[in-house]
């Protein structure tokens, strides 16, 4: 994907160009270029202000200065392409189903772990019902089917990819 945003002319006639560009492995980025040739990237702006910047520009792509007006335009561009990528490529969402088993791993953890915390704490077996990280675990985990549910492609082309690299792994062992 590469989305013009802005073009203008400089003071010194050059032409100044920013794009949001993305690919299927690489997240969304605003992207200058001056005079055709790449200038610099970046993923999203800080607060800091580079103090050498001329009056009227607030941050800088390379050397292209960035008024306000146009960072709060690549900003919402930035946001609204970020969001597109994350629910439209393989990458964003194979991260999100991450996100989701590594939430539900974790939950049912720290569950395992109040549980043991409980029977050696009261060593009568009390205490070894269901605990709050239970329910976040039985929720994860739903939220996880429910993705699934709805993306089937992006859980089978990870289980082609584990099964491709452990084949691969026993070849070469």
């Amino acid at each position: 994907m590469k989305n013009k945003i802005i073009e203008r002319i400089a003071k010194t006639g050059a032409k100044l160009e920013i794009f949001i560009e993305s690919e299927e492995y690489r997240s969304p980025s605003a992207v200058g270029y001056v005079d055709g040739k790449h200038e610099g990237s970046v993923c999203s702006f800080g607060e800091w202000r580079n103090p050498k910047l001329p009056a009227g520009y607030v941050n800088s792509i390379g050397r292209i200065g960035i008024t306000a007006e146009e960072k709060t335009k690549i900003e919402a561009e930035l946001k609204a392409a970020n969001e597109w990528y994350r629910n439209n490529t393989f990458s964003g969402l194979r991260e999100q189903r991450e996100n989701l088993v590594s939430r539900w791993q974790g939950s049912m953890e720290e569950a395992d772990r109040i549980r043991t915390r409980n029977f050696h704490k009261y060593d009568t077996g009390h205490g070894m019902g269901k605990n709050d990280w239970d329910v976040r675990a039985d929720e994860a985990r739903g939220a996880l089917r429910a993705f699934d549910a709805a993306h089937p492609e992006v859980k089978a082309r990870i289980e082609q990819e584990k099964s491709e690299a452990a084949q691969r792994f026993a070849e070469t062992n």
